[in-house]
C-alpha cells in the first residue's frame, strides 16, 4: 500500500465514540457515485523505509526513503466519455509532498502543483490486466510533469470506494474480499497473482451523535509494480456514514516489500495512509456553470506539458508522447516513437547560428556520417515572434529511413536550436508536434 504521495495523520482517536448494538437486519453499505456526485477529500501521508537499487555499476546499493504528503481537493464526478473509463474534476486547496531519499536521506525532494492550475479533470482507465492508469489535465492550462505525477499516484475515490464497500446488504460479522480494483488502487501493482485484501464488518459506533458503520481491512498481496516484484500487506480501519450514506474515513498501516529473484526481502517501506471525506463546500470552480465554460475532455491543446528549467533558462511545451531524456550543460534531449529523438541546445546572441548556417553544418555532418540526402528544404520563417525558421531533409542513416527537421529559435537573451531526427513513415504524425514545441520556445535567462 505503499504509494508515495499520500499518507496520514488524524485518528479517530481524536473522536469520542462509543460502541452501539448491532441491529440484526442487514444494512447496505453503499455510496453512490453518480454524475455530478460531490465530495471533499482529505489525504495524508507518511512512509519510512530502506531500499536497495542497482547503482550505476549495477550492483545493489541500501538507500533510505522519508517521505510525508498532504493532499485537499474539492472533487465532482463527471460523466465518462468511453467504457471502462472514469472521470472526476477537482479543485485542489492544500498540496504538499516532501521526500528525503539517498544513501544517508540527505537528498530532499518537493512537489507541489501551481495554483494557476490547480482545477484539473482526472481520467481512470482499467488496463486488460486489473491496474489502471490516470491521465490528468487542467482545463487552465498545461501541467508539468512532476504535477502529473502527484495526482497519478493519488487516490481515486470514485473507484477506491466503491471497491472496498459491499454491493450486497450486510450484517455486522460479514467478511468480503475487496476487488481488484481496491488493490490497484491501494498498491499501484502494474500485476497481482497471489493474495487479496478482505473487510469486515465489526460493529456499529456513534460518532458526534452520527451513526457510523465500523470496517477493519487486512491482507496482502504480491505481485509487479514500477520497482519489479513486491509484496504489500496493510491492516486499517473505515467508518461509513450511515446517515450520509459516504465511506468517511480510512485509515490504514501497511508494508511495501521489494522481493529479489528468490522471493526475499530486498527492501522493505512502512508508512500509513489516511484519507477523510466529507461534504464539498459548494466549489464555485466545480459548479455547473462554471463546468460549461472549460473543456472537460483530453485534447492536444489542454494534455500538452510544460517544461520549465530556470537554471537551464528554457521553457516549452510538449505532446505527452515524448518524454524528457537528459540534460548536459546547455543541452536537452527528448525521447519520442519509434526511436524519435530531439536534441535541444541553448545558446548566447552571438554564438546562435543562421537557419543557412545550421543548414550548411547539418549536411557536413550527415556527409561525415556516410548518410544519403535528399528532399532538402530550405530554411523558412514559420513565426516572427519569437522568430523561427524550419528546415528539413530526408536521410538514410545507420540503416533507416529518416526525417531531420531543425529549427533555429532566435530571441533577445539567446536562442536554441533545434535537431529533430524521426522515421519517415512517422513524418506526416510527429510534424505537428515538433511545430508546437519549436513555437513554444522561450528562453528565460541571458545566455552567456
Amino acid at each position: 500500500m505503499m504509494r508515495l504521495p499520500h499518507l496520514p495523520v488524524c485518528l479517530l482517536a481524536c473522536f469520542a465514540f462509543t460502541s452501539v448494538t448491532a441491529a440484526d437486519e442487514p444494512v447496505v453499505l453503499a455510496e453512490a457515485f453518480s454524475v455530478g456526485s460531490e465530495y471533499r477529500v482529505d489525504i495524508r501521508v507518511e512512509i519510512s523505509g530502506r531500499m536497495t537499487i542497482p547503482n550505476k555499476d549495477g550492483k545493489p546499493q541500501l538507500i533510505t526513503v522519508v517521505g510525508k504528503s498532504v493532499l485537499n481537493y474539492d472533487e465532482r464526478v463527471l460523466p465518462s466519455d468511453e467504457p471502462g473509463t472514469e472521470k472526476v474534476l477537482r479543485a485542489y486547496r492544500d498540496v504538499q509532498f516532501v521526500r528525503t531519499i539517498g544513501i544517508s536521506g540527505d537528498r530532499e525532494q518537493r512537489a507541489d502543483i501551481r495554483k494557476d492550475v490547480r482545477r484539473m479533470v482526472v481520467i481512470r482507465k482499467t488496463l486488460p490486466n486489473r491496474s489502471a492508469v490516470k491521465s490528468p489535465f487542467s482545463p487552465d492550462g498545461p501541467l508539468m510533469s512532476s504535477e502529473i505525477d502527484i495526482v497519478r499516484s493519488d487516490l481515486f475515490s470514485a473507484t477506491l470506494v466503491p471497491a472496498i464497500l459491499c454491493e450486497k446488504a450486510v450484517k455486522v460479522g460479514d467478511k468480503w474480499q475487496v476487488s481488484p480494483a481496491a488493490v490497484s488502487e491501494l498498491t499501484d501493482m502494474e500485476k497481482f497473482d497471489e493474495g487479496g485484501f478482505a473487510v469486515k464488518f465489526v460493529a456499529f459506533a456513534n460518532v458526534n451523535d452520527r451513526k457510523l458503520a465500523r470496517l477493519a481491512l487486512s491482507g496482502t498481496v504480491r505481485g509487479i509494480d514500477e520497482h519489479g516484484p513486491c509484496r504489500h500487506t496493510i491492516e486499517g480501519t473505515a467508518y461509513f456514514d450511515m446517515e450520509s450514506k459516504r465511506l468517511s474515513y480510512l485509515s490504514i498501516t501497511g508494508s511495501h516489500e521489494l522481493l529479489d529473484g528468490n522471493g526475499k526481502t530486498a527492501g522493505r517501506v512502512e508508512g500509513q495512509l489516511t484519507v477523510t471525506r466529507s461534504a464539498s463546500r459548494n466549489a464555485i470552480e466545480l459548479s455547473v456553470n462554471a463546468i460549461k465554460t472549460i473543456e472537460t475532455k483530453p485534447t492536444i491543446e489542454n494534455s500538452v506539458i510544460l517544461y520549465a528549467n530556470p537554471d537551464l533558462g528554457v521553457r516549452f511545451i510538449y505532446p505527452r508522447r515524448w518524454r524528457i531524456g537528459t540534460v548536459q550543460g546547455r543541452q536537452l534531449t527528448l525521447d519520442g516513437p519509434n526511436g524519435a529523438g530531439i536534441l535541444l541546445t541553448l545558446e548566447s546572441p552571438n554564438r546562435l547560428p543562421t537557419a543557412v548556417a545550421y543548414l550548411e553544418e547539418s549536411l557536413e555532418f550527415l556527409k561525415k556520417a556516410k548518410a544519403k540526402t535528399a528532399n532538402v528544404q530550405q530554411p523558412k520563417r514559420v513565426q516572427d515572434k519569437p522568430a523561427v525558421d524550419r528546415f528539413a531533409l530526408d536521410a538514410d542513416l545507420d540503416g533507416q529511413k529518416v526525417r531531420m527537421d531543425y529549427s533555429v529559435v532566435t530571441q533577445s537573451e539567446g536562442g536554441v536550436t533545434i535537431a529533430t531526427r524521426i522515421l519517415r513513415t512517422d513524418a506526416d504524425e510527429l510534424t505537428e508536434d515538433l511545430d508546437r514545441i519549436a513555437k513554444s520556445m522561450s528562453v528565460t535567462k541571458p545566455l552567456k
